[in-house]
């Protein structure tokens, strides 16, 4: 993905074989084990060659992660929010309450 790409909400995974602190959901096909989450913040310079993008993981209570953006990829269209053009609405599942 390129940097203009992003989108806040925008709803993204990881490039398959990129790494991560969150564990991949090896236990679900749907997924292919790579984690789905919600861009929260916009592209950052993290280097004067990367730039690196906040990602809150969906199911996750760890705290936002920022990843390069080169190691992401949206997820289709129909993917997305209803405010990004698609047809995904979140459920009690998207996100966990720490309490």
């Amino acid at each position: 993905m390129k940097t203009a790409d992003f989108q806040l909400g925008m709803r993204v995974r990881r490039r398959s074989g990129e790494g991560s602190f969150v564990k991949d959901r090896l236990s679900n096909p749907d997924l292919k084990g790579r984690r789905i989450g919600i861009v929260v913040g916009l592209p950052t310079p993290i280097s004067t060659k990367h730039r690196g993008v906040t990602i809150q993981w969906e199911g996750s209570a760890s705290a936002p992660e920022t990843v390069f953006i080169h190691r992401l990829e949206a997820l289709p269209a129909k993917e997305q929010p209803v405010a990004l053009g698609g047809k995904w609405t979140p459920d009690e599942r998207t996100f966990i309450r720490c309490t």
